[in-house]
């Protein structure tokens, strides 16, 4: 008799059924390069939704991860103050992307549950004006490798790095 109450409690806080598995993950690397940003900031945003069997929401839903060191994220819930709540399915999402020194990206998404894989992609902001005589002639010291340099350039545009290192 002593189980039964437990099994109750257990029962009620448990995710809705099939819901243990979704997610939303991906990963986040700078425009045109497989460089990979550590530490951007990723904001989910429910926006409306897409069909008839589309989850209830309630007010003031979202999620915020952060990218790791490989540039990857991880979403698997939403929440709102002082709640938790699964993703919801049948709904539209904005998936916003923020990194200083980037310009923000956008992206929408459809999730019906399970995983949902998204990359994303970021422009670095371009704050040195052209030096060369032509249009789209890039300055002498252009980043022209993208494969490790990139955010070594990144840094130096935001005073965190000497230049010529």
């Amino acid at each position: 008799m002593r189980l039964l109450p437990l099994l109750l409690l257990l029962t009620a806080c448990a995710a809705p059924i099939g819901r243990t598995s979704d997610r939303i993950v991906g990963d986040l690397v700078v425009a045109g390069t497989e460089q990979v940003l550590a530490g951007a900031r990723l904001t989910l945003t429910p926006v409306e939704p897409v069909s008839a069997a589309a989850d209830e929401a309630g007010e003031g839903l979202g999620a915020v991860a952060l990218t790791t060191e490989a540039g990857a994220f991880l979403i698997t819930e939403l929440t709102a103050p002082q709640q938790v709540f699964p993703l919801l399915r049948g709904w539209a999402y904005e998936l916003r992307a923020d990194a200083s020194g980037f310009y923000s990206g956008f992206v929408r998404v459809e999730f019906t549950g399970g995983e949902l894989v998204q990359r994303l992609e970021l422009e670095l902001i371009d704050d040195e004006p052209m030096q060369g005589e032509q249009i789209n002639e890039l300055p002498a010291d252009a980043v022209d490798n993208p494969k490790g340099t990139l955010i070594d350039e990144v840094l130096r545009r935001q005073g965190r790095r000497a230049p010529g290192r």
